[in-house]
């Protein structure tokens, strides 16, 4: 959900949500869909069949947090054992320990989601999501086709195998 004030995480990074307004798709000029792939007539198309208009302005806020996280090892203990807690509330889902993914990703870096589900007895989609948390943690990087531990991940299992 997009709210003024809040923000977004994107390819490009991240965006803070300044404003959000109504716009009359009749009164469009091409002034203000200059910066726009859609020209006047395909969002007046698009808004005939699918009904209103936003206009939103954002502003960037820097690069996407993630990416200095997952490029930081944890450096003590203390480090360890904050990661471990959110971790472990992970693991005590009704779905049992899936914290297992990150030695399975580990074991066979590159791999598609599907084979890594197979693996593991996970459902895809479901590992996918499970996958999704471990990145917003900064422990897994998605590359075009597959996932690798980030540096972040790979000192993580560090300390956990200590």
């Amino acid at each position: 959900m997009v709210i003024p004030g809040g923000t977004q995480l994107t390819q490009a990074g991240l965006l803070k949500i300044l404003d959000i307004q109504e716009v009359d798709a009749k009164k469009l000029t091409s002034e203000e869909l200059r910066d726009s792939d859609q020209s006047i007539a395909s969002l007046q198309k698009l808004v005939s069949k699918n009904g209103v208009l936003f206009e939103i302005r954002v502003q960037f806020e820097g690069a996407d947090p993630r990416i200095s996280l997952r490029n930081k090892a944890l450096e003590n203990m203390e480090d360890y054992h904050d990661l471990k807690i959110k971790l472990d509330k992970y693991d005590k889902s009704r779905y049992g320990p899936w914290t297992q993914i990150l030695d399975e990703i580990k074991k066979h870096p590159g791999n598609k989601a599907q084979i890594l589900a197979d693996n593991l007895g996970f459902e895809k989609l479901w590992l996918k999501t499970q996958i999704r948390k471990l990145k917003a943690l900064g422990l897994t990087i998605s590359l075009e086709v597959g996932y690798i531990l980030s540096t972040r991940g790979l000192s993580y299992l560090e300390w956990k195998n200590k």
